[in-house]
């Protein structure tokens, strides 16, 4: 059971990095694999609240990260300081 989790979990950070590269990003891996967190904190969270704002606030972190890394091509320090 553990492999097939894993898998998913894989195949999802690759389609993430994948539809990241599409929008030309300057690292698509690291943006697919940040959003997977995002998601994935999120869906923990929201799970343990059973409250779905942290999906909403993970939404909206997820749009700060991609618009940075669509303008400047990577995350600048002064976004990594603010998430």
């Amino acid at each position: 059971m553990h492999c097939i989790v894993c898998a998913h979990k894989e195949a999802f950070i690759a389609r993430l990095a994948d539809t990241c590269d599409e929008l030309g990003v300057g690292d698509p891996d690291e943006l697919g694999h940040q959003l997977a967190v995002l998601f994935e904190g999120a869906v923990a969270l929201a799970t343990t609240l059973n409250n779905t704002s942290p999906m909403v606030y993970a939404r909206s972190a997820a749009a700060i990260l991609i618009d940075e890394s669509r303008e400047n091509g990577s995350l600048s320090v002064t976004t990594r300081a603010r998430l």
